[in-house]
């Protein structure tokens, strides 16, 4: 009796419009409207997404039936009668894959089945979420393919972002060990078991390092790669000099009797370390290095990435020189600026993606209730974030033309319905709201 894929209509019945997961983005959770309708004995709730980045429109694609006051026993018993008649019309079931979002989790993830474009998921919850998510007792939810797929695309952004992006820690190494060949930058997986070899790997390091900084001679670039180079070390001594032990079942963490002298012999690099940071446990450092690979290598390719990595981590550091939590403003004042100077970097569609986030976290601060702890210091208003959103979904669309086959523009496509349909994103990219 489901009226898949039908349109939102304000009209149609008590609906709820629902907050944005915060960033990164969750589709299965990313209606925009719950629609519950109660009888006697069961509850139907109807779920709503934006969909379609041309032309987006609020479409009903999940729909979730539960009774209305389960209890154990009753739950199991019908848990057992859907899964003869489920079984009955639709086949043998499978075990779904490990989905937190419709409650299909450890220990007991339920039971799934395929009815044309619907995945039927069905399992026995103890835990109370409200309005959706996970639900006590036993619950149906059927999902069309469109959401699924999506969540698969978002999965997949995940990685790439993470790890095989030109921005990503693994991707950086691998270039800069290609040119630098013999630096040895990649960490281990594995910290050093002992302190003798924790000791040994920290001298390996500073010794690598310095080598770095003193010898770095020869053309901009090359002068620009050992910088950044030298950046991915001090990371490494960061974590080195820190010794951590097990006492009574907690871990404990102190500086190495070594760190003095090594901050005393990498002062005049204009390398500084703080305290173990809070929440990094290592100590904390400025990227000075990737500073000044910017800073003075401003028109080669190293310095270029210098300047999106700077501004990837501007809430890490003070050296993108962000304007307490709202560091949005900076990196869109700074990036509009790096890509008028710079119209032909090899990180264009990287600074352009940069750009439409920042422009994308203006709008939904914008929309943030008083009450919304992740929207604390933010200085916006309706007016301006409004703009942001325009300006937003026009760099979104330039990615789409700029490079139509990469990951950035399939977050694009992600992102664009919603800042169509002037719904809130969720977004928090470059505020720092935790500060």
């Amino acid at each position: 009796r489901v009226k898949w894929q039908q349109s939102y209509n304000p009209a149609s019945g008590e609906c709820n419009s629902v907050p944005p997961e915060q960033s990164p983005r969750s589709v299965l959770n990313g209606h925009a409207y719950y629609c519950p309708q109660t009888s006697e004995e069961v509850i139907a709730e109807s779920l709503y997404y934006p969909v379609d980045h041309t032309k987006p429109k609020l479409l009903l694609l999940r729909s979730d039936i539960r009774p209305v006051n389960p209890y154990p026993e009753q739950s199991a018993e019908i848990e057992q009668l859907l899964i003869q008649q489920l079984t009955k019309t639709y086949g043998t079931p499978s075990i779904p894959e490990k989905r937190f979002e419709v409650g299909a989790v450890w220990p007991e993830r339920g039971l799934s089945w395929r009815n044309g474009t619907l995945t039927i998921f069905l399992h026995r919850n103890r835990t109370h979420v409200q309005p959706v998510g996970l639900r006590s007792g036993v619950i149906l939810i059927a999902i069309e393919d469109k959401i699924l797929e999506r969540h698969i695309a978002e999965l997949r952004l995940q990685e790439h972002f993470s790890f095989s992006s030109t921005l990503s820690q693994s991707a950086l190494v691998k270039e800069l060990e290609q040119q630098l060949p013999g630096t040895n930058l990649s960490f281990s997986s594995h910290p050093p078991q002992s302190e003798p070899d924790r000791f040994k790997a920290e001298q390996q390091t500073r010794m690598a390092l310095l080598r770095l900084l003193r010898q770095s001679t020869g053309e901009p670039e090359h002068r620009a790669a050992d910088l950044v180079a030298a950046d991915q070390l001090v990371r490494r001594l960061a974590n080195l000099l820190v010794i951590r032990s097990v006492k009574n079942g907690s871990e404990n963490l102190v500086i190495a009797a070594s760190a003095e002298n090594i901050l005393k012999q990498l002062a005049p690099y204009g390398v500084h370390f703080g305290g173990i940071g809070h929440y990094s446990d290592v100590l904390d450092h400025d990227y000075s290095l990737l500073a000044r690979a910017w800073k003075e290598f401003p028109a080669t390719y190293w310095g270029h990435h210098s300047f999106l990595m700077l501004q990837k981590l501007g809430c890490a550091t003070t050296r993108f020189g962000c304007d307490g939590p709202n560091c949005f403003l900076a990196v869109i004042q700074k990036g509009e600026k790096f890509l008028n100077s710079y119209p032909a970097t090899p990180f264009r569609k990287e600074q352009i993606y940069h750009l439409a986030q920042a422009n994308e976290t203006w709008w939904s601060l914008g929309q943030a209730s008083p009450e919304d702890i992740t929207a604390m210091g933010a200085r916006t208003t309706k007016a301006s974030s409004e703009q942001a959103s325009q300006r937003a979904i026009a760099l979104y669309e330039q990615l789409l033309q700029l490079a139509p086959a990469s990951p950035e523009a399939e977050a694009a496509q992600l992102a664009l319905p919603r800042l169509k349909l002037k719904l809130d994103t969720g977004a928090r990219n470059f505020f720092c709201w935790s500060c």
